[in-house]
């Protein structure tokens, strides 16, 4: 015994003196070599021949972990991806390797139902050929014996086993068949210093389902490389998951250490029954001692390279093995076991199992290896993670970043990383990389064939003689676009935030896209350049634009016109194309006529063209004669220009005559009305660019022409109608109510498109958003749709459906998108306006989750750094009391009206007109179709023939008036008996988002400030504002203007309508007077009474009451 535990101590000594790692890389090999024994452990618990049914998302894992040539010493016959369906092997075994996903187990399901099917119809069909029974057994009997035996199912979980897939194993009723298994590998590494946790949705599992299983896999694998390498000191992180994780760690750490010493506790137990007699004992500790000896005397005599990786595998032979390692003597810590490296150990020695220390030697020895056996030694990775002066941990701290919180990414500046390109490449001043490349072209090999070529070529790589090319990568030069001003693209002048980059970046994609817009953050933007980038990317797709209002379309359509879309390609179809601000018509018959002009034109073209090279025939009669003209003579010439161009390049010539481009061009009197001078005869190069940039413009004219051809073909109006529809129009824009009116006529001429864009989608019925994805025949039977872009906000008015039954008990009010948003579907919310100030935008900012305002909402100098000319406040409540004694009333059921509100309302309107505001940008908004009628009276009364103040820009009802905006907003709240239907917040927001300088609210105070809906946007309006408006007469529009944060000194405070007619009447009579003064006037009018005779008849119906809701 004396001689076993000096040999012990010894070794233990000696072996931690060897170990010094404080400045060294983690070998993380012992990891790989770990999880290779895991599953071969895996493997070798299942005998016979296997078929290894892999998850997709395992493979790549196990291959990292094992070779080929390790499956197949295992009885490893064939290898499956796990797809479903029916599985065709004569294994005996079928082990699956897969995570604890519930839909990969419907597709472990389908593959054992379908092995146990084929294996009953064989024994079935066995079973009605009894004669063969009676035959000598001969190899294909013996073979069918084989087929008869019954395959054996097994299931291997990475990294664990879930309760949940097993109950779903349960539910598909084949639980029974497999023999269930934990293969451990959760940290995989593909560097010597460099692992990997797979959780390949742990994004989306976190982020959209709030699953944190992926959290407790990172904190096991990182609690399992400390078992290794010793307890890290140091643990820091930033954000939740970060310390999630963190805290997972604890608590495994708290759990391995509560069993290590539970271990301990029956350890004297475990003692007391192993070993009958004293003999047997000191047989086996002179054994044992014996081998210690000789693994002393090898060690004496290796090499000190030798020492340090038998060291690194004894490392990592000792965890490979966990069972014998907890029950190993060698396993605990020297705290745990009282050891003292400079002499004889002290402490429970009576309770060593001498026997398992050779057990674990043992099974740590590769078979039919003359290895040595793994010296005995103190593992510095026990589950209570020691550390002291010998047993210092490999690992000093370590870092926990959130993917929320990373801060490295966004230092990755444009500079930050071409710096780090150039520093890392090393970029020449040409702005190239040279990169070695192996040239292996190895196909049509099974895979050990293919193996033994790998290794001939590593052998031969070795050697030197691997061919080797250059590949060069260099930065990409836009071309030149082309000798004329028009010729420039236009470029895109909106500065887009990270979270409209990823929206356009998504809407990109094959799929469908949902985009959140709260008001003024850019949704029309944002579907204007996902249709920019699909024209650019996709040219050869086309797309289907559908909004639900004209106003919302046509300004989208007229941001599209801005981009750099040829007009050529766009159509407008439906009544609202005449409402377009422009002079272009982007009707069906205003696009062909279009298309013919431009035929003209560009035929005018061709012909100076053919003038400049001397081609005397007409080419320019038809597009058809004008395309044998490009072919025989123009491409002709550029392909020879352009042939002696490269051969002057490789002669050299380039660099003796730079002007060799000017001389040679063949096309120099066709652009000599071009900017001068065409070339400039010094830089080849730079010529050779601008060339190119000419034949760019000629190609151009060509490739019109031959779209022109089309409609010189056809002579019928109509036909030439319906190619430009189901052809020649790369983007098609229609309202959802002209979808629904003309699709028999789409599917009749066979309309096709590509992408569907759909704006103001959260006030689409959801069968009106059904029917744009169904204007065409499916190809092959399915769709031809690749992306569907759906942009709304569902926090504003949802769908008008005016059947109350309809609406509040079949819950048709509600779209498409709300359902989706409703459901969890994933979604992109913009989270940055740029309409209102910052002060507007705190009226609806609270719907929406970290709404923020753009920095050109802070800009000095700006609009919005200054203050309203006239008004002492930006935003105001003002209290309207009744007028004569009456405040709301209703002539007609549900026709409201109020007009001491509407009176007060011109009168302020007329008052800002007065201080010289545009009236264009004045809009009036009310929340009843009752009080519009009678303010639209009232205008047309005082305002409309007035000379200085004229109708503002919009009269109507909040319903109306979403989708729009204006600086300046005046809101008539109506009711003065109950809140009225302004308590839904989605109608709310709509109301206080339209302004984006001023908006001014006329209503009771006493009853609104009492509900609680609106309490979140009014309380703003009342807290610390007079409920009287507050003006400042002697400011003008056009005037020096004071700063946004700068208070108006004494204000006049008007208390109700009367007094503000009063204000308006002294205001028009000095305007009359400095009139008067230049010029004869004629007689003062007064322009705004205290009194109105009687409230205005109810009006019928007008053109924008057709879908508004009957309030």
């Amino acid at each position: 015994e004396g001689r076993f535990l000096a040999a012990v101590s010894a070794e233990v000594s000696r072996a931690m003196a060897s170990v010094d790692l404080s400045s060294s890389v983690i070998d993380l090999d012992g990891v790989r070599d770990d999880a290779a024994a895991a599953l071969v452990a895996c493997l070798e618990s299942r005998p016979g021949r296997k078929a290894l049914v892999l998850d997709p998302h395992v493979g790549p894992t196990v291959m990292r972990v094992a070779t080929m040539a390790t499956l197949r010493a295992h009885d490893v016959d064939r290898l499956y991806y796990l797809e479903g369906g029916t599985l065709e092997t004569t294994c005996s075994e079928v082990m699956f390797v897969v995570r604890p996903r519930l839909e990969l187990m419907h597709k472990l399901a389908e593959v054992v139902a379908s092995v146990r099917d084929d294996e009953a119809e064989r024994r079935a069909r066995r079973a009605k050929n009894k004669n063969e029974k009676q035959k000598p057994k001969t190899g294909d009997d013996t073979h069918e014996e084989n087929e008869n035996t019954e395959t054996r199912f097994t299931a291997c979980f990475v990294p664990r086993r879930s309760e949940a897939c097993e109950a779903v194993l349960k539910h598909l009723g084949v639980f029974q068949f497999l023999n269930l298994k934990t293969l451990p590998i959760s940290l995989v590494p593909f560097e010597r210093d460099a692992a990997l946790v797979e959780c390949k949705r742990a994004w989306r599992d976190l982020a959209v389902e709030r699953d944190v299983s992926s959290l407790y896999d990172v904190a096991k694998a990182l609690h399992e490389l400390q078992r290794r390498v010793g307890e890290v000191p140091i643990v820091q992180g930033k954000g939740a998951a970060s310390k999630e994780v963190a805290e997972i760690m604890e608590r495994l750490r708290r759990e391995q250490a509560a069993e290590d010493a539970r271990a301990r506790d029956e350890w004297p137990r475990d003692a007391g029954r192993r070993g009958n007699g004293e003999r047997e004992k000191r047989e086996e500790e002179n054994r044992i001692s014996a081998a210690f000896a000789a693994d002393a005397d090898e060690d004496d005599a290796e090499s000190s390279d030798d020492t340090d990786e038998s060291s690194a595998s004894d490392a990592s032979s000792s965890d490979e093995s966990s069972d014998a390692s907890s029950s190993s003597p060698f396993s605990g810590s020297r705290a745990d076991w009282g050891m003292d490296f400079g002499g004889l150990p002290i402490g429970p020695r009576e309770y060593w199992d001498v026997s398992s220390s050779r057990l674990w030697r043992r099974r740590c020895r590769k078979p039919n290896s003359r290895s040595k056996a793994p010296r005995a030694r103190v593992s510095s990775a026990s589950s209570a993670f020691s550390h002291g002066k010998e047993g210092a941990p490999q690992i000093d701290m370590l870092v926990l970043i959130d993917r929320d919180v990373d801060m490295v990414t966004p230092l990755c500046t444009q500079t930050t990383y071409e710096g780090l390109l150039d520093e890392v490449l090393g970029i020449s001043a040409t702005g190239t990389v040279a990169f070695e490349t192996n040239e292996e072209e190895k196909e049509g090999a099974d895979d050990e064939n293919a193996e033994k070529d790998l290794q001939a070529a590593k052998s031969e790589d070795e050697r030197g003689s691997v061919s080797k090319r250059i590949l060069r990568v260099e930065s990409y030069v836009p071309p030149d676009p082309g000798p004329y001003p028009e010729d420039q693209p236009v470029l895109n002048a909106v500065r887009f935030t990270p979270t409209q980059v990823s929206a356009i970046a998504s809407g990109v994609q094959p799929g469908l896209t949902m985009v959140v817009g709260p008001p003024g953050t850019g949704k029309t933007d944002t579907a204007t350049q996902i249709m920019h980038c699909l024209y650019h990317n996709e040219p050869g797709q086309r797309t289907l634009l559908i909004t639900h209002s004209n106003a919302a379309l046509n300004d989208l359509f007229q941001k599209l016109m801005q981009r750099d879309v040829p007009a050529r390609y766009l159509l407008r179809l439906g009544q609202g194309e005449r409402d377009l601000d422009t002079d272009l018509d982007f009707s069906r018959q205003g696009r062909v006529n279009a298309m013919l002009q431009r035929r003209l034109e560009l035929l005018a073209v061709v012909e100076r063209l053919a003038t400049s090279l001397g081609v005397p025939e007409d080419v320019a009669y038809t597009c058809e004669t004008a395309g044998h003209f490009w072919l025989t003579h123009v491409l002709a010439r550029w392909e020879k220009f352009d042939a002696a161009v490269a051969a002057a390049r490789a002669r050299g010539e380039a660099a003796v005559a730079p002007s060799f481009v000017a001389d040679s061009f063949p096309f120099v009197g066709f652009f000599a009305d071009a900017p001068q001078p065409l070339f400039s005869g010094v830089d080849f190069e730079a010529d050779k660019r601008k060339a190119n940039g000419c034949m760019r413009h000629v190609r151009e004219v060509f490739t019109e022409l031959a779209e022109c051809r089309a409609f010189e073909l056809l002579k019928n109006a109509g036909d030439r109608s319906n190619y430009l529809l189901t052809k020649q129009a790369k983007v098609v824009a229609m309202t959802c109510t002209h979808a629904a009116l003309k699709r028999k006529d789409f599917l009749r001429l066979g309309l096709k498109y590509d992408n569907l864009v759909m704006e103001e989608s959260a006030q689409v019925l959801e069968i009106e958003t059904f029917i744009p994805m169904m204007l065409q025949h499916p190809l092959d039977g399915r769709s031809r749709l690749k992306r569907v872009v759906l942009i709304g906000d569902h926090h504003q008015l949802p769908p008008v459906v005016k059947n109350l039954a309809f609406q509040k008990y079949c819950n048709m009010d509600q779209s498409l998108f709300a359902r989706f948003v409703r459901l969890g579907n994933p979604t992109i919310q913009l989270n940055a306006q740029g309409r209102a100030r910052p002060s507007l935008a705190k009226l609806y900012s609270w719907r929406y989750d970290a709404l923020g305002d753009l920095p050109n909402t802070f800009e000095k100098g700006s609009a919005y750094a200054l203050a309203n000319p006239g008004f002492a406040r930006d935003a105001q409540f003002v209290d309207v009391q009744d007028y004569s004694g009456v405040g709301e009333s209703a002539p007609t059921p549900h026709f409201y009206q109020n007009l001491g509100e509407a009176e007060y309302v011109v009168s302020v309107y007329q008052y800002m007109r007065l201080l010289g505001y545009p009236a264009e940008k004045i809009s009036i908004i009310t929340t009843y179709r009752g009080q519009k009628h009678l303010i639209r009276d009232v205008v047309n009364a005082r305002c409309a023939s007035h000379p200085l103040f004229g109708a503002p820009k919009s009269v109507t009802t909040v319903d109306k008036f979403q989708g729009q905006q204006n600086d300046y907003v005046l809101l008539s709240l109506v009711r003065t008996r109950a809140v009225g239907h302004i308590r839904d917040v989605r109608r709310l927001v709509v109301a206080m988002s339209r302004a984006r300088l001023g908006l001014y609210v006329f209503g009771r105070k006493a009853l609104f400030e009492q509900c609680y809906e609106l309490s979140p946007s009014l309380r703003h309006l009342f807290d610390g504002r007079p409920d009287t408006l507050a003006l400042v007469p002697t400011e003008r529009f056009d005037g020096l203007r004071r700063a946004a944060d700068e208070t108006a000194t004494n204000p006049y405070l008007v208390p109700d309508a009367v007094a503000m007619g009063h204000v308006v009447n002294q205001l028009a009579l000095k305007w009359q007077q400095e009139q008067m003064a230049a010029a004869a006037t004629p007689p003062v009018v007064s322009v705004a009474s205290g009194v109105s005779a009687a409230a205005p008849p109810p009006r019928g119906r007008d053109e924008d009451d057709d879908l508004a809701p009957d309030y």
